[in-house]
């Protein structure tokens, strides 16, 4: 019987859209090295002001990974 996995941890890498590309690069290289198992990262929108959310900033992003693991 294969036990149900669960989410353990979730990783949020935001900022310059240049450095965030090559943190997740890395992060993705070393879950893959270490066979966990992961969501793919999905990337979301940045706003200049995020009271207002109107204008999104092309500079910055925000990427989500999901990583599992099993009880």
């Amino acid at each position: 019987m294969k036990k149900k996995q669960l989410s353990q941890a979730t990783i949020r890498v935001m900022g310059s859209k240049d450095l965030v590309t090559k943190l997740v690069s890395l992060i993705l290289r070393v879950l893959e090295s270490q066979g966990l198992d992961f969501t793919a990262p999905r990337e979301y929108p940045m706003y200049k002001d995020k009271k207002k959310r109107k204008e999104i900033d092309p500079d910055r992003s925000r990427i989500y990974i999901t990583v599992y693991g099993s009880f």
